[in-house]
């Protein structure tokens, strides 16, 4: 088992906080066409996002994770790619799943629970997979 040090938990944290921003420009490249009531949602699925980013850096303390289940570079390839997707994804339905299912994997990071986090990584990528068949 690997326990991830606190530069590698900086570095998700800034990858979720990167994630974070992309949702915000999402949101005010899109205000016109949401209604209030996903404007309000996404707003808060941003606020979400940031607070686990700064959580993250609390929990230096020492999150386990499992070598042969998940590695830290997969957890900033997939958290980038969300970020990635952001910019691309047309639908806010879309960008409150791939929100929904970046704060489940921050949520499963902080716990350190190894088979939670793996189960989140493959929703997180499924999700990605789906954002783009339906951008």
């Amino acid at each position: 088992m690997e326990k991830l040090s606190e530069s590698d938990l900086v570095q998700l944290s800034q990858s979720f906080l990167g994630a974070a921003h992309a949702l915000s420009d999402f949101l005010f490249n899109e205000w016109d066409s949401l209604k209030p009531a996903v404007r309000a949602r996404l707003n808060s699925m941003h606020t979400t996002l940031t607070m686990v980013a700064t959580d993250l850096i609390t929990h230096a303390v020492g999150v386990t994770l499992d070598d042969s289940q998940t590695s830290l570079a997969q957890l900033i390839s997939v958290t980038s790619a969300a970020q990635q997707a952001f910019a691309k994804i047309k639908s806010f339905k879309n960008a409150i799943k791939v929100a929904t299912a970046l704060i489940a994997l921050a949520t499963a990071i902080s716990t350190g629970d190894a088979p939670h986090i793996l189960v989140a990584v493959t929703g997180l990528t499924g999700q990605l997979e789906s954002s783009e068949d339906g951008a």
